[in-house]
């Protein structure tokens, strides 16, 4: 760092290597840990915790909640095996813990008001970090149940990265409450309507669960339906799932929803790549992210002008192959590009690059020289969409204003009458640089491989911001 500038610059090179560590996320996860636990030696705790073969920032740590009958118990159960971590059910804890702590919860659970939501947290507490928890991860399923109990979790520092709530329907919850089983050797629940067990001797020992009559299903539904909206307020890292269908369509969707990234609230100088054909609508998308979020918009092709205009060497380097209609050298866009790069506000800020690379060979080119973004956006219209979008422009051959037919009122008939459609706006010129364009695409595309998020860009742009931004906040990957 910079220690003759206040405040102090984070290189790119050390913002480029953290990212691809996950250091922020590893350390997120140890000052967590250290203010939970608090161990008396906090240095060797944490060279304990980095000793383990393990990776510590990216541990299951599950909670799965859903209304009586909604299938949390088989789904947290087939979660904990398929993530192979601890599946935690919180009614098993008073008889499984030892010591004081396991004979208070005992005897608290037979006097009238029963165990406080403060003893569940300490129950559950010292379970999560045990051995087997801190080195596999847990779910547990079944608890919160109340705003009381949730608070006093995450009080005592039991904090999930994942809540999911599931959503079931009435109809859908009574038509299973009759098939509700129990395995009195293991404690297992079981639902018959989610199908049998695969092992004839579970199933020969399966019996009704005495806590699940009708009159009793209804009384703990309608206590459900009282607070779990309160509760999942306290979670922001809720994810709400359809409970209705089959445990196994359920499991699927919550594994996908578990290997989606998480956020990291740590610092980061954005270093976003927009790429998509024309009127897919990159430049407007850059100059609103660059003004929300105090980043510097790089365009290579207005670089590209500014050094002509400067007259700088490069600038007269790159002349003769404009004069001709040529592509200008990769090497050239790159030297220009390097420059605005190092720049410090590029530096310190962040910066959203449109209009190179344009090719998989320049992309390889500017992730060798140290350019290594963090966020790559492929913007995907069709051939439609940018017909409809640029066909429509015209411009006044007086003043050089442009306008949209299809977004913008003519000022007035005598302007109307003077403009003009330029021949790239001509809808078969627009399908020829489309298809052109496109073909370019999949070349980085196929460079930056699962790096890339493809963005939807066909809606209006306001909408399709809004989906950028949600790639910009969360790690990469996938669609939006």
């Amino acid at each position: 760092m910079d220690q003759t500038r206040r405040p102090f610059e984070m290189p790119q090179a050390f913002s480029t290597y953290a990212d691809k560590h996950q250091l922020y996320k590893l350390f997120q996860t140890l000052v967590e840990e250290l203010i939970v636990l608090k161990p008396e030696d906090p240095l060797q705790h944490m060279i304990q915790r980095l000793e383990v073969p393990v990776d510590i920032a990216n541990l299951p740590k599950i909670i799965v909640n859903g209304p009586p009958c909604g299938g949390r118990y088989s789904l947290s159960r087939m979660l904990s095996e398929e993530l192979r971590c601890v599946h935690i059910v919180p009614s098993a804890l008073p008889d499984a813990t030892g010591g004081q702590l396991g004979g208070e919860a005992r005897k608290m659970r037979k006097q009238e008001q029963g165990i406080t939501p403060q003893m569940w947290a300490k129950l559950i507490f010292a379970r999560v970090t045990e051995a087997d928890c801190m080195e596999k991860g847990w779910v547990m399923n079944g608890y919160p149940n109340t705003y009381e109990e949730a608070v006093a979790l995450q009080l005592k520092g039991v904090l999930p990265h994942h809540y999911v709530s599931l959503q079931c329907t009435p109809a859908v919850l009574r038509q299973r409450q009759p098939g509700k089983r129990i395995d009195p050797r293991t404690g297992d629940v079981y639902n018959t309507v989610f199908g049998i067990p695969p092992n004839p001797d579970v199933e020969r020992r399966l019996v009704k669960d005495p806590e699940c009559t009708a009159e009793k299903f209804e009384r703990r539904l309608e206590s459900y339906k009282i607070h779990q909206p309160i509760v999942e307020e306290l979670y922001k890292n809720l994810h709400r799932v359809d409970g209705d269908q089959s445990v196994q369509l359920l499991h699927k969707q919550v594994l996908e929803t578990m290997k989606k990234p998480q956020r990291v609230n740590a610092p980061r100088t954005p270093r976003i790549i927009l790429l998509g054909p024309l009127a897919s609508g990159k430049s407007c998308l850059a100059e609103e992210l660059a003004r929300k979020y105090k980043i510097v918009n790089i365009c290579s092709d207005e670089l590209v002008k500014q050094e002509i205009a400067a007259a700088t060497a490069t600038g007269r380097a790159m002349q003769p192959f404009l004069n001709r209609s040529a592509a200008v050298p990769d090497e050239l866009i790159l030297k220009v590009l390097r420059v605005r790069l190092n720049q410090p506000d590029s530096q310190a800020r962040g910066w959203v690059m449109h209009g190179f690379p344009k090719t998989g060979n320049q992309a390889d080119m500017l992730e060798k020289n140290g350019y290594v973004p963090d966020r790559i956006m492929s913007l995907k219209i069709t051939e439609k969409t940018a017909v409809e979008r640029l066909s429509q422009r015209r411009v006044d051959t007086v003043t050089g204003i442009r306008y949209d037919l299809s977004t913008t009122q003519i000022p007035s008939e005598e302007i109307a009458k003077r403009l003009k459609r330029q021949p790239q706006d001509d809808p078969d010129v627009i399908r020829k640089t489309y298809r052109k364009q496109s073909a370019l695409l999949e070349d980085v595309l196929d460079y930056y491989a699962d790096r890339a998020t493809h963005v939807k860009a066909d809606d209006r742009l306001p909408d399709v911001f809004h989906k950028l931004e949600a790639v910009l906040l969360f790690p990469p990957g996938g669609k939006a």
